[in-house]
């Protein structure tokens, strides 16, 4: 299983130990960076589509998005 965490940028395989710990570091994002994450990464959903379920303008969402990627680097580097 493939998770692009890096925008714009080469995209990054995991292991199986590594996707779960990137999981249970996902879950403990905050619910404005975690949905969009989901929807967008796991759901391969659309910025429009997110916008409309979650209610967030684009920009708004694609700011949460590059913040939680930037979180979750982060961890995953501890």
């Amino acid at each position: 299983e493939n998770f692009d965490i890096a925008a714009n940028e080469p995209e990054t395989s995991f292991d199986e130990d590594e996707i779960a710990e990137l999981r249970q570091h996902i879950a403990t994002l905050p619910d404005n960076y975690r949905i969009p994450l989901i929807l967008l990464f796991f759901e391969n959903m659309p910025y429009s589509e997110i916008s409309e379920i979650t209610g967030m303008k684009e920009g708004t969402l694609k700011a949460n998005v590059h913040r939680a990627k930037h979180i979750l680097r982060k961890k995953m580097e501890k």
